[in-house]
């Protein structure tokens, strides 16, 4: 296999050498025949010959120089020298004014005092007819405010108990007490879930006094549960016909 193949590179190297000697014979005979190909001209054509003759040089007359104008001198002209005029005098200052008075300007004004009594303006003034308010506009007036009033405060939720209770007396009385904490007391809706557990002891002539057994964590809703029950003590409860004082628990919640 291995001599086949050098036969086959060495076939075509030598036909690639001789196919590059013929194309150069074929130059050299190209530009051979081209140096030595003759120019033939027909012999009737008329040939002319142009011979360049020299002009003849030609002199150059110099024009004669004008005679230059003399410069006169420049005289200098003399400065005259003007004398200086006196400096004036610096002038005294003027003393400085001195302040007028506000009330002073005004003295000359003379203002008009006004033709109408204030009886007459007051008479002559537009009258404003006021409109009451109708039953329907009441109304709405009243479901607005509680409206307002019930998104700024919470529900109350009581409950009650007491030692005494199962007695005929003392379920009427709870119940009228529950009524009246439920309606007055109306805490504020940023305190619920808050909730606190109060002791109260009613006199027979509806007065009593109260101490917080379980007090919430929010100081905020201790204070306003003080505040409503000292305002509470103030006015006073129904009183009672049990002969001695009455103990009842009372647990005061926001709801939520």
């Amino acid at each position: 296999m291995m001599d086949k193949d050098n036969l086959y590179f060495a076939v075509g190297g030598l036909a690639a050498g001789l196919f590059y000697l013929g194309l150069i014979l074929l130059l050299i005979l190209f530009f051979n025949d081209y140096h030595h190909a003759k120019r033939y001209v027909p012999k009737k054509s008329h040939t002319i010959e142009v011979s360049i003759m020299s002009a003849p040089p030609v002199k150059r007359t110099r024009a004669p120089r004008k005679p230059e104008p003399k410069k006169e001198a420049h005289k200098t002209p003399v400065k005259s020298v003007s004398k200086k005029a006196p400096a004036p005098s610096p002038k005294k200052a003027a003393p400085p004014k001195k302040p007028v008075a506000i009330a002073s300007l005004f003295e000359k004004v003379k203002v008009a005092e006004p033709t109408d009594s204030r009886p007459a303006r007051l008479a002559n003034a537009p009258k404003i007819r006021y409109k009451a308010p109708t039953k329907s506009e009441k109304r709405e007036s009243r479901r607005a405010e509680a409206l307002v009033r019930d998104l700024n405060l919470s529900r109350p939720d009581i409950k009650m108990a007491s030692s005494a209770g199962g007695e005929g007396e003392v379920d009427a009385y709870m119940s009228k007490l529950y009524e009246i904490l439920y309606g007055t007391w109306q805490p504020e809706a940023l305190y619920a879930g808050e909730s606190a557990s109060v002791r109260l002891d009613i006199a027979p002539d509806g007065s009593f006094t109260y101490r917080v057994v379980r007090p919430s964590d929010n100081q905020g809703f201790n204070q306003s549960l003080i505040e409503y029950l000292d305002t509470l003590q103030r006015k006073g409860l129904p009183p009672h016909k049990r002969g001695q004082p009455l103990r009842i628990d009372v647990e005061f919640k926001a709801k939520e």
